[in-house]
């Protein structure tokens, strides 16, 4: 018998070169077999292997405007098993966000979106390659949110180079 795509047996995969893409899916009718270090993700989830082309930060994150339920998003370096690199768990009307570093192209890392407690739908989910390395490939950060909410941002310029100025 053939495993569900979308499952650790079978992830969706997705081979990430720099830059951002959207995926559409739904989580309505996928399996519950995972769960994570962070909110009660007992909901039908779907499993992404990406793979990134360079080494860099990978973002990745629920879209709030297109995602129709209270998605949790985790990543992981093994897909069975609580090995969470990130979890992100914010109000269904916030994105779902995780981002960290990962080498190049050797190893997936496995993104699931998962349900709240029982919570099903559709989804957009954004996944961006950024090496951070200047102006011109930023890593993104989400902040703040319609309710004046804000996020914190922690990062470290140590290896990074000086070529960036200031305009104010």
């Amino acid at each position: 018998q053939c495993a569900s795509q979308g499952t650790c047996a079978a992830p969706i995969p997705v081979t990430l070169a720099l830059g951002t893409i959207a995926l559409n899916a739904s989580t309505s009718g996928s399996d519950t077999m995972q769960s994570s270090i962070c909110g009660d993700s007992t909901g039908p989830e779907l499993v992404f292997a990406v793979t990134p082309m360079t080494a860099g930060f990978l973002t990745a994150w629920t879209d709030p405007v297109t995602t129709n339920f209270d998605a949790i998003v985790y990543a992981r370096t093994q897909c069975v098993g609580n090995n969470d690199i990130q979890c992100g768990d914010n109000n269904p009307q916030e994105p779902d966000l995780v981002s960290f570093q990962v080498g190049d192209g050797m190893q997936p890392v496995y993104i699931v979106v998962d349900g709240y407690q029982m919570d099903a739908g559709d989804f957009t989910l954004h996944l961006d390659l950024s090496t951070g390395d200047s102006c011109s490939d930023p890593v993104p950060i989400l902040v703040g949110d319609q309710n004046g909410l804000t996020e914190h941002a922690l990062g470290s310029t140590t290896g990074k180079t000086d070529d960036a100025v200031g305009s104010c």
